[in-house]
């Protein structure tokens, strides 16, 4: 059994960002205004590059603690 799998949360993060890309994708056909571009500048824009970020942080870790957990078998 493996202490601490990171790969299940990343793949997670990684599919709720293309959901959430998708989901404003089709969000934009309907709402398109000064309000829109506020709410993806604002949010939108700056959630993207934090989860991929993140994600690479995540991917590193999960190859630190497989090295670490193989060690310590």
């Amino acid at each position: 059994m493996k202490v601490a799998d990171l790969t299940t949360a990343t793949a997670k993060l990684h599919h709720a960002l293309k959901q959430l890309k998708a989901s404003w994708e089709r969000t934009q056909d309907d709402w398109h205004d000064p309000v829109s571009l506020k709410f993806e500048e604002e949010f939108l824009a700056v959630i993207e590059p934090q989860v991929l970020a993140t994600l690479e942080r995540l991917s590193s870790l999960g190859q630190v603690m497989s090295a670490a957990e193989q060690e310590c078998s």
